[in-house]
């Protein structure tokens, strides 16, 4: 495996969102649907009323005057869906990255705000990539970065780069010192891995690895164990570690 980055660059990530001619086409369209269906409704109530009345120029258009309407309120919230998209990005640095999830103001954080990186991704049957990369934050919050962003699998590895280069002296220090590592539901340290009360020394380790998800820990005797990458904060790092730190 290897070596983890240490030297990230700046760099800035937009949110997909039509642009250029895609994006006056795709106004153009929103705003023609609703003026075509009141301009029907209109045509269709002076007819109504020169043919058969007043009542009939009332009741006949309604469906399209209601189609209208609706095409109106679904063009704007698309509208809405669009510029915010547009106004979404996602600026990465040395020091740390600013976001801005519109309509939500920008937020600025520095990389040792943030704790871990998980990845909740998943393909879907048409082969495309779907999920969000979430940001566990020291304060316990959480920062979700969802299917806004393209290519969401090579956003995780940008700001894995940057986390870990960010937290690997920390690392070093800590396991140098004989503290354990805290991954969330597992921990490490020299004498093994611990699992809530559960400790394995690591001669009772056959190897780890990852299948489907989970993190798969194969004893030397009994069952394996499983863990979801999910309760895990930074896999990647671990398995990492694992492989190259640790046997230092």
């Amino acid at each position: 495996m290897a070596a983890l980055p240490t030297t990230p660059t700046e760099s800035i990530i937009f949110a997909t969102a039509p642009r250029g001619k895609r994006a006056w086409g795709l106004f153009a369209l929103l705003a023609t649907a609703p003026l075509a269906a009141a301009a029907y409704a209109a045509w269709l109530s002076i007819y109504a009323y020169t043919h058969y009345g007043p009542v009939a120029a009332w009741y006949r258009p309604r469906p399209y005057w209601l189609l209208s309407i609706a095409l109106s309120a679904a063009s704007l919230l698309v509208s809405l869906g669009v510029r915010w998209r547009r106004k979404t990005y996602l600026r990465t640095g040395p020091t740390g990255l600013t976001v801005q999830l519109a309509p939500h103001p920008p937020l600025s954080l520095l990389w040792r705000d943030v704790a871990g990186i998980e990845t909740r991704l998943n393909r879907s049957l048409t082969g495309r990539i779907r999920g969000a990369v979430v940001l566990h934050l020291r304060d316990g919050s959480r920062l979700r970065l969802d299917g806004r962003f393209p290519n969401l699998p090579e956003l995780a590895r940008r700001l894995q780069r940057h986390l870990y280069a960010e937290q690997l002296p920390a690392l070093r220090s800590r396991w140098a010192a004989g503290h354990p590592l805290d991954f969330g539901a597992l921990q490490i340290d020299r004498r093994g891995l611990t699992i809530g009360s559960q400790v394995f020394p690591w001669h009772s380790i056959d190897r780890l690895e990852v299948r489907s998800g989970r993190l798969v820990i194969e004893l030397k005797s009994g069952k394996p164990l499983t863990l979801p990458l999910r309760h895990l904060r930074n896999p990647d790092i671990l398995l990492w570690w694992l492989h190259d730190e640790a046997k230092r």
